[in-house]
């Protein structure tokens, strides 16, 4: 898988940690940010998350 490559890795863990400061800018979770972020880079982008806490399931529900 080309994204876990040594260089590949680097970049990836860099644009996550961008993702976790600017959610945290926010004040909403990381994958809350993510959640929204993803469909607004191409409308039949959609993302599909997973949990098994009632918690995260309404964060997600109810992005702000």
């Amino acid at each position: 898988m080309p994204h876990f490559a040594s260089e590949n890795l680097k970049a990836n863990l860099a644009f996550g940690e961008l993702v976790r400061n600017e959610a945290a800018s926010q004040n909403i979770p990381w994958a809350q940010f993510a959640l929204a972020w993803l469909p607004a880079q191409k409308l039949w982008i959609v993302p599909i998350p997973g949990t098994s806490k009632r918690t995260p399931m309404n964060e997600n529900f109810f992005l702000r």
